[in-house]
């Protein structure tokens, strides 16, 4: 996606959104997201955590991420929630996943 062509935004919403970019093109994605949002505008969104299920030798074209990273991508914005959570749920392709999930909401 060419984000030069995108209007910029006061609230960007990523929900198991960027988790799915390729490891090589995230931080990429990352930059272009940021920077598409407004001053004093929001990102509102979660990360995959190290600890998952996935963080393995087939999900190797994907990045995981500790609560250290996440907060470091958001140096200099106003981070209002972070919070890394551990739970067990279903995927759309199996029965009982470890989920290790970063959620952040931070402001520009």
């Amino acid at each position: 996606m060419d984000f030069n062509k995108l209007a910029n935004f006061d609230l960007i919403y990523s929900n198991f959104g960027i988790v799915f970019c390729e490891k090589n093109k995230i931080n990429k994605l990352i930059e272009n997201i940021k920077n598409q949002i407004n001053s004093a505008g929001f990102f509102v969104g979660n990360f995959l955590g190290i600890e998952d299920k996935w963080n393995d030798e087939n999900h190797k074209d994907m990045k995981f991420f500790t609560s250290k990273e996440v907060k470091e991508i958001f140096k200099d914005w106003k981070i209002w929630y972070i919070s890394d959570k551990h739970y067990i749920m279903d995927s759309s392709k199996e029965k009982e996943k470890n989920w290790h999930v970063i959620e952040i909401y931070a402001q520009k």
